[in-house]
């Protein structure tokens, strides 16, 4: 089968809202605040912007 990136994917209405995830050895968890750079990426249950000032 051939996959057009173009293409419109059909809308099925499924899938979920505010549930946990677990990925690449990562725990994503509703409300997380995630930052990501070049280096890598930090998942956090706070804020961390307002730490550095």
């Amino acid at each position: 089968m051939k996959w057009n990136a173009r293409s419109k994917c059909q809308k099925e209405g499924k899938g979920a809202r505010d549930v946990v995830l677990e990925f690449g050895g990562v725990r994503w968890e509703p409300g997380a605040y995630v930052y990501a750079d070049a280096d890598g990426v930090v998942v956090a249950r706070e804020d961390l912007s307002a730490k550095n000032g």
